[in-house]
């Protein structure tokens, strides 16, 4: 056991300090508080001049950035935070954090299969693409280059460790001619993937395993709660759901078909408690709030996890999703004052 210590010391020690040091950087809830009671945009990015967001919002205009160049700061901090994982995680342990990470790729594909289905060109929606990996900007332009979608789909997978999963949505596009059935196959290939490596990475630290379990039950939840507000029949939601999730789609589909509406569905769900999702939807009809919330259950536990682990891989990953949820809350956050689209009522879900 002590070697074993040992080993653990050496070989995490040098990425945990540097996560370590970055998780000092990580918004607080009374800062998102402060934030999301800016009385308008111009205030709101005075405040998060004063964050680790300052170079990325001076690169794109600082205090006089134009609205549209915020995701552009936003997702190349995303990008540069994310890619340092890859780079300081140690050597037996790249591939993994590499898979786990590549979330943020396989979103970038979806991103440029509906821009090219929408006929939008790369400009329009470069904002949004985080410049990670191999499908960060420049693989995205260059994919968004072809002419058709399906050539988009089929540019995507030369040479990539995702060509299956690639090949499975370019299969699906040509059969329905549909994007939503595209990103589907995207989605399920990556979560299969993703399930491959759960034991690999539950060996190195059982948190870890759970928070990425945990990311495909939002995945599922968001799922059956869309479908639920558009009464979708469950012979269909079946199909939608992922594998390899903490709560099992028989389970799921089970409750979903119980469910006689939206309300009773969230109700039955206990991994999050979307009580109080569900009150703030209920003035909204916002169906944000829920994945707002599920987000910042995830990232509690993601912030548990990093305050627990000592010198481990639950550094790691730990600090992969309070990143993603960091991000993700600034931006709605941001629209609100943009275009006033989730109201005060979401600062009851920020990071707590």
């Amino acid at each position: 056991m002590a070697k074993s210590g040992r080993h653990s010391v050496g070989k995490y020690a040098y990425s945990n300090a540097r996560i370590k040091a970055r998780k000092a950087r990580i918004l607080t809830k009374d800062f998102m508080l402060q934030l999301s009671s800016a009385p308008d945009l111009g205030a709101a990015i005075l405040l998060l001049m004063q964050t680790d967001y300052r170079p990325e919002l001076e690169e794109y205009g600082g205090t006089k950035i134009k609205a549209d160049m915020i995701d552009f700061a936003l997702s190349k901090n995303m990008a540069t935070r994310i890619g340092m994982l890859s780079q300081i995680a140690p050597r037996d342990d790249k591939t993994l954090v590499a898979l786990i990470t590549g979330l943020w790729e396989i979103n970038n594909m979806k991103i440029a299969i509906e821009a090219k289905e929408r006929g939008y060109s790369f400009d329009k929606i470069s904002k949004y693409v985080i410049d990670y990996g191999r499908y960060g900007r420049a693989g995205i332009e260059t994919a968004m280059s072809q002419p058709t979608v399906e050539e988009v789909i089929f540019s995507l997978s030369h040479n990539s460790k995702y060509k299956t999963i690639i090949a499975d949505a370019l299969r699906e596009y040509k059969s329905t001619g549909s994007i939503f059935a595209a990103s589907l196959a995207l989605d399920k290939g990556y979560y299969k993937m993703l399930g491959t490596i759960l034991d690999e990475v539950r060996r190195r630290d059982a948190g870890s395993a759970e928070l990425l379990r945990n990311e495909i039950d939002i995945t599922n939840l968001t799922t059956l709660i869309r479908s639920k507000r558009r009464n979708t029949p469950t012979k269909y939601v079946e199909g939608l759901l992922m594998d390899y999730g903490t709560l099992r789609k028989q389970n799921l589909l089970q409750e979903y078909d119980r469910a006689k509406d939206l309300a009773e569905l969230v109700k039955s769900v206990k991994l999050f408690d979307l009580n109080g999702a569900l009150e703030l939807y209920e003035k909204t009809k916002q169906l944000l709030m829920f994945e707002m919330h599920m987000r910042n259950e995830l990232f509690k536990k993601a912030r548990h996890l990093l305050s627990s682990s000592v010198l481990s891989f639950g550094t790691i990953v730990s600090y992969a999703y309070m990143k993603e949820t960091e991000i993700f809350t600034l931006r709605e956050i941001l629209k609100t004052k943009e275009y006033d689209i989730v109201g005060s009522e979401a600062a009851a879900l920020l990071n707590a």
